[in-house]
């Protein structure tokens, strides 16, 4: 698998969330996601994925705009996340926070009347996070895959981390970096130790805290069917986590 690797320390909000300095957050102490080319949909046959995906995209687009009815609630573009099943039924259903309330529920309550859609292609590897975008303007209304929100789920993994994880004694200039998938219900697997720190007991101190932390929270809408961690047990972080 290929893809690009996203660093808790590049998610400017994080220190808002936990009162760390970003800066302060070592490379080490990472949850490093491999995120797909493909955005998300790792199919056999990349090009057949994005051209059904496409296809899927424009038929959900035009059953939006066959039924719309302008409101003052869309003179701006709303975004509505929500995850389509093998099925077609409609679940978590969420506005982006950039729109008005008013605005956001008056999508959000769009997309739920929906109720089902047309299932997607198994190339499409369901059940998909997709994004719409609303507006009167209905030559703007789309459908596309959504970006999840990795932040608030990096701080959640390091938090359950830190609280699963026992230190033994001189375990302060210990390194271990453990690696492992988590699937979207939150389960964690193929745990394994990727560096040593040198001490047996640090060591096994890491893999036991990822074992007893799983499961983790579910991941957020858009992801991968397994998201890829990389994480750093780093002993003064994390006890400032614990806080």
């Amino acid at each position: 698998m290929t893809g690009q690797r996203v660093y808790f320390s590049d998610i400017p909000w994080a220190a808002d969330l936990t009162g760390i300095a970003v800066q302060k957050i070592p490379a080490a102490l990472i949850v490093c996601l491999v995120l797909s080319t493909q955005n998300f949909a790792l199919a056999e046959d990349p090009k057949k994925e994005v051209t059904v995906s496409t296809q899927y995209f424009q038929r959900l687009a035009e059953q939006l705009r066959k039924n719309w009815k302008t409101s003052s609630k869309f003179d701006d573009t709303v975004v509505i996340d929500f995850v389509v099943d093998s099925q077609g039924n409609i679940t978590k259903v969420k506005a982006k926070p950039k729109a008005p309330e008013e605005s956001r529920q008056a999508g959000e309550e769009l997309i739920k009347s929906l109720a089902k859609v047309e299932a997607p292609y198994p190339v499409m590897r369901p059940p998909i996070g997709l994004s719409a975008n609303l507006n009167n303007q209905v030559e703007k209304i789309s459908v596309a895959y959504c970006d999840p929100d990795f932040g608030p789920y990096m701080s959640s993994i390091v938090r359950a981390l830190a609280k699963t994880w026992s230190a033994p004694p001189g375990y302060e200039t210990h390194l271990p970096i453990v690696t492992f998938k988590i699937a979207r219900d939150g389960k964690a697997s193929e745990i394994k130790l990727s560096k040593t720190c040198g001490d047996p007991v640090a060591d096994e101190a890491a893999l036991k805290a990822v074992r007893e932390a799983t499961p983790f929270n579910a991941t957020p809408i858009g992801s991968p069917e397994f998201v890829d961690i990389e994480f750093g047990f780093d002993y003064r972080q994390l006890l400032n986590w614990r806080r």
